[in-house]
């Protein structure tokens, strides 16, 4: 193994399967309500709690209990040498690289790898609210609120995880629509920040919001016409820490139903 003498370096990691994966068992429970509270209100609530066995990870550092560590072996009469070659190494990757994936022993070969495995249990619980009121025939609101949390529960041994998910959601939309003439609708989409942690990426992902306009007219009984803008204002954001930023998406469309 060469280590570079460059103030760093990033060896390549590679993602190893694991023979020894065990399904995930999932138990959840589920509390919901729908009410119809006036002529112009709909309320929607769900509560639920998941009680998962044997979570399987993504691919990150230390999930798989067959990758062990490596040690030096420089063969026979150096023994007494391989604690020294091995602390060597480990110094040297500590100096140069930023490579989180562990040097693991993968069929004689020294190298950085990430797996997959199970961990001791995950517990998820969160709630979903709605709401629609209508000012009239044509014109809807829309409102809905989404909380999530997750208890990790690790064993000796197990890697870090995170759930990779915002605790808090929030979706608001207006809408306009005269049936078989046409319709206009405007979105606003807030996502809270969160912690990211999925193989050597690990981060924060910024809260955002975003605005999005969708428009249709109906041409004739047969033919209609859609536009759909995403980020209508362009807000810088990604939604996978590591991903590529989103910018303003248009997308035009023609419909015809025989």
């Amino acid at each position: 193994m060469a280590i570079s003498s460059k103030d760093s370096c990033n060896p390549i990691s590679r993602a190893s399967g694991n023979e020894d994966l065990k399904l995930e068992n999932s138990l959840g429970y589920e509390i919901g309500y729908k009410g119809i509270i006036s002529d112009k209100l709909y309320l929607t609530a769900d509560i639920y709690y998941n009680q998962i066995q044997d979570f399987v990870t993504t691919f990150v550092a230390n999930a798989n209990k067959d990758l062990q560590r490596w040690e030096a072996d420089l063969g026979d009469g150096f023994e007494e040498y391989n604690d020294f070659a091995t602390q060597y190494i480990y110094d040297a990757l500590d100096k140069y690289s930023n490579n989180i994936a562990p040097l693991v022993q993968l069929n004689g070969t020294p190298l950085h790898a990430l797996s997959n495995g199970n961990i001791g249990s995950v517990n998820q619980y969160g709630l979903e609210l709605g709401a629609n009121y209508h000012f009239t025939e044509e014109l809807k609101l829309t409102l809905n609120y989404m909380y999530y949390d997750a208890e990790i529960n690790l064993e000796p041994g197990d890697p870090q995880i995170l759930p990779n998910t915002p605790p808090h959601r929030m979706n608001a939309a207006i809408s306009y629509n005269v049936p078989e003439e046409y319709d206009i609708s405007l979105q606003m989409n807030y996502v809270d920040e969160y912690d990211w942690l999925a193989g050597i990426q690990i981060g924060k992902v910024p809260s955002y919001m975003l605005f999005n306009v969708s428009a249709g007219y109906d041409i004739t009984e047969n033919l209609n016409a859609g536009l759909y803008i995403y980020n209508l204002f362009n807000e810088t954001h990604f939604q996978v820490f590591g991903g590529t930023f989103i910018p303003r998406l248009s997308t035009f469309k023609l419909t015809y139903n025989f």
